[in-house]
């Protein structure tokens, strides 16, 4: 048994939302972004730049803390299938895209099989993983999880709804040790038929697409409640 403070490592994680409840239980957390500036805040540290050169960070984390977790969301743009229209311009750009965008996906899984199979999860929409790589583990729109937040939640921005009451197909990759969270789902709003994420979200701005891969809140509070509890190796 480790006498080590916990720590979670984050990819991808520009919000913070997916991290936030680890953060908020005492948890060390080292939020990776390539958008975020590297530094230590909120008691939260943040780790910017290519993510070729996280590699010796993460090492540094594994020396000092005992990774709990590995939560990955890479970047979708060149792998989720509403970009299937531009994928023959992409490859002619660039012939190698497809296999530049999969190694931000592998990312997670590849620290985890260096580290004795630290616990990982892999979250992307539906697209073209499943080709390059392997089906999911699981799907799940965030309306489903909705009821982990408070009857009274707030939206929290101009497009995302209280208690996360819109769909969006999202996929979960993980292995062995990542346990899947336990669904809670509030119905979905009288007549509903499409979401305000992309029904307002379909520029392609930088601001656009960050809001558009915000994790859903509820299905961040399931996860953490799912995977927080300490485990022996082996266990």
């Amino acid at each position: 048994m480790t006498n080590k403070m916990k720590a979670v490592i984050s990819l991808f994680d520009l919000s913070g939302i997916i991290s936030r409840p680890y953060m908020d239980a005492g948890y060390v957390v080292y939020q990776f972004d390539q958008q975020l500036e590297s530094n230590l805040y909120d008691c939260n540290w943040h780790i910017g730049g290519d993510y070729r050169e996280w590699t010796p960070i993460i090492e540094n984390i594994y020396d000092q803390y005992d990774v709990s977790i590995i939560l990955s969301q890479p970047p979708c743009t060149d792998l989720t299938s509403s970009q299937a229209g531009w994928m023959e311009r992409k490859r002619l750009a660039n012939p190698d895209y497809e296999n530049e965008a999969m190694d931000l996906v592998f990312l997670a899984k590849r620290i985890s099989e260096a580290h004795d199979g630290t616990p990982y999860v892999i979250e992307n929409p539906v697209g073209r993983i499943s080709t390059l790589w392997r089906k999911p583990d699981m799907y799940y729109h965030p309306y489903e999880f909705g009821a982990w937040l408070p009857e009274d939640d707030v939206a929290p921005n101009y497009v995302t709804p209280a208690r996360d009451r819109y769909s969006k197909r999202s996929c979960l990759w993980h292995n062995e040790g990542f346990i899947e969270p336990v669904r809670k789902p509030v119905e979905l709003p009288a007549g509903y038929t499409y979401s305000l994420h992309h029904l307002k979200l379909g520029g392609r701005t930088l601001k656009t697409k960050n809001l558009r891969s915000l994790t859903p809140r509820g299905f961040a509070l399931a996860l953490f409640d799912a995977n927080h509890k300490p485990r022996e190796k082996g266990e």
